[in-house]
């Protein structure tokens, strides 16, 4: 077993205050019959390839979409929304990993 670690820093406090920008990546979720979102893993290559679209469109991160064009989530963070003042977040249906932090949010928002 490898643990790697390195120090949390927290995000500056301009992020929460004026937000950030963020691109559509041109790059796909992967198909969940080409790889199962349900399996945690280290297999992040359309990850890296959205961040560095990020990166080259000079702003915060990329958005991926499913190979349907719907919203799935960021390179490494969740996508959570609010419209008409309900706490929204797409469908673990549309392609993405079922995973704790998502749905700590979900629950806390209840």
């Amino acid at each position: 077993v490898v643990i790697m670690t390195k120090p949390l820093v927290p995000p500056a406090p301009a992020l929460y205050e004026q937000g950030v920008a963020l691109v559509i990546a041109q790059t796909r979720r992967n198909l969940p019959s080409a790889l199962s979102p349900h399996i945690k893993a280290t297999n992040f290559l359309n990850n890296i390839l959205a961040k560095r679209e990020a990166i080259a469109a000079g702003v915060f991160d990329s958005i991926l979409l499913n190979w349907e064009g719907h919203l799935t989530e960021c390179t490494i963070s969740n996508l959570f929304f609010v419209t008409s003042g309900r706490l929204r977040t797409p469908s673990v249906a549309c392609g993405i990993l079922d995973g704790i932090t998502r749905e700590i949010v979900m629950q806390l928002a209840r």
